[in-house]
């Protein structure tokens, strides 16, 4: 049995030799994820052995076949993601209707000269997804395009700035009171929900009222809506990870809050918590939250926040209260403690003037050893 488990990452994975290849791949989280995929791998593989000669692989072809396998090893919200990636990264720069077999060095360079305007983890992460597609081509239908292996990862050695300001910078509470104080009704409720519960945008508008359990006060995040699917569209998906999936208990001053919120826009149990103009039914725009974030900010003069930095802000200001950060990841929704750790809790201003407090204290402790020391040797 050629299924194998990976006791360093506890994965699954399986080794196939077909026609004196042999074939690895790993990254299976249960043994019958893994048995499935290998019978898969077996049948799809002697199928195509028989009919190779006759299919010529167009990169449309190699494309189509590569989500349909895909889909079925991930999850939706990663599937969307790759698709997205695949549609705007990629396929612009390959003739849909080329035989993969006539692609040469060229077309490769092309490809990664485009994606010099990205950001250096995003076109590394394209890279990687053009050469797993090929990597495919050459498993499953044994066509091994060397071009695509040979694309070297970008690197970057310029050092970075240490004053750069992070795209997602922690809104401080203080911040954030600003803004609350400055918004109207509406947008107030949206940025107490949204700091409070610490929740991504896509999980904002994808609340619908029913997420709220008023009779037990307890709010269930299960669903997000992403804007990605185009121009006027927004597509309902389950979150990421099953961590993602999370109860959250309502206070009582939120709740007060929340029914007043329900009651003065008419709003029930199916219509979306923040909604679009008079279309209850349809998600708030992602663009219209910034729009009104900005609009704030220069109508106050205010420093510019993101929707997503009231999401590290809460995770900072849990945690500057004592709140441990394993809980605050739990609250949050992460998979990782190491995540909330190293990405999302900052120094708030009061942290980091208790440490310049503490510093003071030993300076002072410090200057007067030194004195009575002084003193003594005077005698």
């Amino acid at each position: 049995m050629p299924v194998y488990k990976d006791k360093k990452r506890n994965t699954w994975y399986i080794k196939i030799n077909i026609n004196s290849r042999q074939f690895v791949k790993r990254g299976y989280k249960t043994k019958r994820d893994a048995l499935n995929d290998e019978l898969v791998f077996r049948n799809e593989c002697s199928s195509v052995s028989k009919k190779k000669k006759e299919i010529v692989i167009t990169f449309d072809y190699l494309k189509r076949k590569y989500y349909a396998f895909r889909k079925n090893n991930l999850k939706p919200t990663s599937y969307y993601s790759l698709v997205l990636k695949i549609e705007k990264h990629i396929c612009p720069f390959f003739d849909s209707n080329i035989n993969v077999k006539e692609l040469t060095q060229y077309d490769f360079n092309k490809f990664r000269n485009a994606l010099s305007k990205n950001n250096l983890q995003t076109k590394n992460r394209i890279i990687k997804i053009l050469q797993d597609m090929f990597d495919y081509l050459d498993v499953y239908y044994d066509i091994r395009i060397n071009y695509a292996k040979r694309l070297q990862l970008f690197k970057d050695y310029t050092p970075k700035a240490i004053d750069k300001e992070p795209v997602n910078k922690p809104v401080e509470v203080e911040l954030f009171k600003k803004y609350y104080f400055a918004s109207n009704d509406y947008y107030k409720f949206y940025l107490l929900t949204t700091y409070i519960f610490g929740l991504r945008i896509c999980e904002d508008r994808g609340l619908l009222v029913n997420a709220f359990d008023l009779k037990n006060n307890i709010l269930t995040i299960s669903q997000v809506t992403t804007s990605k699917a185009g121009i006027n569209k927004s597509l309902d998906l389950i979150p990421k990870t099953n961590s993602s999936l999370r109860k959250f208990y309502l206070c009582y001053s939120y709740s007060v809050i929340l029914q007043s919120h329900i009651l003065h826009n008419n709003l029930k149990d199916t219509n979306r918590l923040f909604f679009s103009g008079s279309k209850k039914n349809l998600a708030i725009s992602e663009n219209s939250i910034r729009r009104y974030l900005k609009s704030i900010e220069q109508d106050n003069n205010l420093p510019h926040i993101t929707p997503h930095g009231l999401r590290h802000g809460i995770a900072s200001y849990l945690f500057s209260k004592g709140i441990p950060f394993e809980d605050v990841g739990k609250y949050l929704g992460h998979k990782f403690n190491s995540v909330t750790m190293d990405v999302y809790i900052d120094l708030t201003k009061e942290r980091q003037f208790n440490i310049i407090e503490i510093i003071n204290k030993l300076i002072q402790e410090l200057e007067n050893k030194k004195f009575v020391s002084q003193s003594y040797h005077s005698i």
